[in-house]
């Protein structure tokens, strides 16, 4: 499971991951975006962390919890992506989804 959360403020983004093993062990990432992002990019970009972070754990499902309606939307193909840097996002996930065996959000 991966909890994840992107801020954004006049000083800059971050993002953060939290992993959850299916034993119940956490592990936390962290980042500081280091190029122009808005809200939503920062959202992105903290799904990405989680989703690397989770794969290069081995891990072969992934239950996301997403706090912004918005991606979570967009994500689960309920409202579509109009922005063309959101939708290299979405395709970016989407690329990620089809390599886990189970996918949800």
């Amino acid at each position: 499971m991966v909890f994840t959360d992107g801020a954004w403020g006049h000083s800059g983004a971050s993002v953060a991951a939290v992993i959850i093993s299916p034993e119940g062990r956490k592990i936390k990432y962290s980042a500081r975006l280091e190029f122009d992002s808005t809200n939503n990019s920062a959202e992105y970009e903290a799904v990405l962390l989680g989703l690397r972070k989770i794969r290069s754990l081995g891990a072969k499902k992934a239950i996301l919890k997403i706090d912004s309606q918005l991606i979570t939307l967009q994500i689960d193909k309920s409202y579509q992506a109009h922005n063309s840097e959101m939708k290299k996002y979405l395709e970016t996930v989407q690329a990620y989804e089809r390599r886990f065996k189970g996918f949800s959000i």
